[in-house]
């Protein structure tokens, strides 16, 4: 679901090759003090002009820190940030993932690219990861603390065209390794058990204008264009859909950040898959969001509340802060978390603004919360869908309406 910083981020590698470390809180003492700072990691993708998950990140940490507090705070203590920023290459993420790692904080959050490389070092340091997952080898790591990913997203609209009854759909995506493997892990087997012809338009890393391979796509004339990825703001591709005259009401995506895209007439009928609710309009009425959106504006004013990693941050400090409450302030440390989260939260521990309590999902345990959200905005408000479980197949229209995970859940 974050396809656009693994683009810009490859694109811009060769020019950018360091990282940044910066702290922030008070206080010395370790982590695993009952009386020290709570030291969170934060490392998240930055590319100056193109792409930046660090501002996104912060305004949901702020958000959160603010509605924290004003319900009880951290049992006396006080919120470390451990960050880390990178352009993205794997070399820049990695010294990220060792300056953080060598912190000792009891989790870390954010986004970096490069997975393959840090789960590893993370599950060593008994460190549990809220980092966003983009591989199965992430999500089937009992150290990953995932609110899904982008198998998830995959599965999610698969499912969603069998349950609706579509016979034809176009998946558009990124020309990289993960999104191949994501589609293969169950939407590749749900599209096929469900009689639904496939086209796959694959758009080459580094490719600036995505226009002629939205034409490709829109010329298979699917009942569903799938947007699984994109390297532009969303706006780039309502421009290029509109332009092929395709109906945006056939279309679903997970936008990247654009502010403003909310109150473009294109997006009128756009389907939206994103974890959790994803993207809360200021329209909503819903009481959660309306808490969300109340404290995005009293403490990160002036940003971008529908950014596409605002509230997943905003989940995490929250998930962080109640795993806290549940154990005691001063027993939360990584290994507190991690024996949490995969034996006491599920059944247990609602996500803030998801489907509900905490699932594990069988043979994925790395994935806390398996379910994708679909809206579609009408231009005024957003219409809901429903929510979709990613990570377990399904083989008819029923079954794939189904949100209950198979025999066999953890929860």
């Amino acid at each position: 679901m974050i396809m656009m910083a693994a683009v810009a981020a490859i694109l811009l590698a060769a020019a950018c090759s360091s990282a940044s470390t910066s702290s922030s809180g008070t206080g010395a003492a370790d982590s695993s003090s009952s009386s020290g700072p709570i030291k969170i990691g934060l490392g998240t993708t930055v590319i100056p002009g193109i792409y930046d998950a660090q501002t996104q990140y912060m305004a949901g940490i702020k958000a959160a820190e603010g509605y924290i507090n004003a319900h009880g705070g951290w049992g006396g203590r006080t919120v470390q940030l451990v960050q880390c920023q990178s352009p993205g290459d794997p070399a820049s993420d990695l010294k990220c993932y060792h300056s953080i790692v060598g912190s000792q904080p009891v989790s870390m959050m954010g986004l970096l690219e490069n997975s393959a490389t840090y789960l590893p070092l993370l599950a060593q340091a008994h460190i549990p990861s809220f980092m966003f997952a983009g591989t199965a080898a992430e999500e089937q790591s009992s150290w990953s603390m995932g609110l899904g990913g982008i198998i998830e997203t995959y599965t999610a609209a698969a499912k969603y065209a069998c349950a609706k009854g579509l016979k034809t759909v176009t998946v558009f995506q990124q020309d990289v390794p993960q999104s191949r493997d994501a589609e293969a892990a169950f939407a590749k087997g749900i599209f096929s058990a469900c009689g639904i012809q496939v086209n796959n338009v694959f758009m080459p890393l580094g490719t600036a204008d995505p226009a002629p391979y939205i034409e490709k796509a829109v010329a298979t004339n699917p009942q569903l264009l799938f947007i699984s990825g994109q390297a532009s703001p969303i706006t780039t591709f309502l421009n290029a859909i509109t332009a092929a005259h395709f109906p945006i009401d056939r279309v679903m995506t997970v936008p990247t950040s654009a502010p403003g895209w909310l109150s473009n007439p294109k997006s009128h009928g756009l389907l939206i898959l994103g974890n959790q609710a994803g993207y809360p309009a200021p329209q909503s009425t819903d009481a959660v969001n309306q808490t969300f959106l109340q404290y995005v504006a009293k403490y990160s004013p002036g940003a971008d509340a529908t950014a596409a990693l605002t509230l997943p941050a905003f989940q995490d400090m929250l998930i962080i802060w109640e795993v806290g409450k549940a154990i005691g302030f001063k027993n939360l440390t990584g290994q507190a978390i991690y024996n949490y989260m995969n034996n006491d939260a599920p059944g247990h521990l609602n996500v803030f603004d998801s489907y509900g309590d905490v699932v594990i999902p069988p043979t994925w345990v790395g994935v806390k919360d398996p379910y994708e959200h679909i809206l579609q905005w009408t231009g005024s408000k957003f219409v809901d869908d429903g929510y979709w479980g990613g990570d377990w197949a399904c083989t008819s229209a029923s079954t794939c309406a189904s949100v209950t995970p198979p025999a066999g859940s953890k929860a």
